[in-house]
């Protein structure tokens, strides 16, 4: 067990309209251990019930070029298996990445309840056997750390599709989660942590496997009819596995003695998190940095920090300390903010 019983936003990602929402808004507990039949890492305190996606749940990342870069690599590892195929995509969000392959000539459906617009190939709904979707090809990306009992989702699926096919499984990597100690990748929304090892029980038959995004991001691409059946043989880990908060003290010490406003970069998952941990150790952030539109003038879940866009930022906070938690974004970053008198910080 580790991360023990710590105070999380339900739904991180979740933006409202005014502080006292976000600060009122639900919360859980996490406390991460490996479970007994599969050895995937779990949140043990996680309840399924909390989990309510609406209109206002935005995880879009596709404002940043570094990740639209990220993107058009997927792209290219999926070409091979989707050229000509019939392919679904599970969890499809807003439906950028929907547009994406489309748009390269894929046939293509989705399902996602969070999904906004009005493309008829698109359901608005959690992903089920009653769906009646079928293909060739089958795409979970950063879906199935959100769902409690995977390989059972897993098996939906195949039996969904006539245990034939392919499945591209695009997931973090927990083990560069624990090489780099990033506690704010702990989060609620996630209910499960996945390493490369994992999916080598789950799948009898792998095409392909690696990572990307400098390391944070693993995938596979599978055969479902290969999919094995808990209980699975696997090397506990759980008692070799810890988070330390040793550098988030460090920064919190330096922080308390400095006279700048304090602002992190992003509004998404690891910006909130890492602000909660911050406000937990008495530094107040100013804002919330963040380039989706669709987030900026709202406030983030449970801290009730607000989220401004970095043209309010440029306007408001030169001589500032800016924490930027994740660092594939730096450069991006520092480019947006050249000639600002900006102290720059890693969480």
């Amino acid at each position: 067990m580790f991360y023990p019983n710590v105070k999380v936003p339900v739904l991180q990602n979740r933006v409202f309209d005014s502080e006292k929402l976000a600060i009122d808004s639900d919360f859980g507990y996490l406390q991460i251990e490996q479970d007994p039949e599969t050895g995937i890492f779990e949140n043990s305190l996680f309840e399924a019930q909390k989990m309510i996606y609406d209109q206002n749940y935005d995880n879009e990342q596709s404002n940043s070029g570094v990740f639209e870069a990220h993107l058009d690599t997927v792209c290219e590892i999926l070409e091979p298996y989707v050229k000509g195929k019939k392919v679904i995509e599970v969890g499809c969000g807003k439906g950028h990445f929907f547009r994406k392959l489309s748009s390269r000539g894929v046939e293509i459906l989705g399902c996602d309840p969070t999904y906004q617009g009005d493309d008829p190939r698109i359901q608005k709904e959690f992903f089920s056997q009653e769906l009646g979707l079928e293909g060739d090809v089958i795409i979970l990306r950063h879906v199935l750390e959100h769902i409690q009992k995977p390989v059972d989702f897993i098996r939906s699926i195949a039996a969904s599709n006539g245990n034939k096919g392919i499945i591209y499984i695009e997931v973090p990597d927990l083990n560069w989660i624990i090489k780099n100690q990033v506690y704010f990748d702990f989060f609620y929304e996630h209910v499960n942590y996945f390493r490369p090892a994992d999916f080598k029980v789950i799948f009898n038959k792998i095409y392909e496997q690696g990572l990307f995004f400098n390391g944070q991001y693993q995938y596979i691409v599978a055969d479902l009819s290969s999919i094995n059946i808990p209980p699975y043989s696997f090397e506990k880990a759980d008692d070799q596995l810890k988070v330390s908060f040793d550098k988030l003290d460090d920064i919190s010490t330096v922080l308390k003695h400095t006279a700048k406003p304090v602002y992190i970069w992003g509004g998404a998952s690891k910006g909130v998190i890492s602000s909660m941990h911050l406000l937990m150790r008495g530094i107040k952030i100013a804002a919330l940095i963040d380039i989706n539109p669709k987030k900026q003038n709202r406030f983030a879940a449970l801290t009730g920090i607000k989220i401004i866009s970095p043209e309010t930022f440029k306007q408001q906070a030169d001589k500032a300390v800016l924490l930027i938690a994740n660092p594939n974004y730096e450069a991006e970053i520092r480019t947006e903010l050249k000639g600002m008198d900006i102290e720059y910080q890693r969480l």
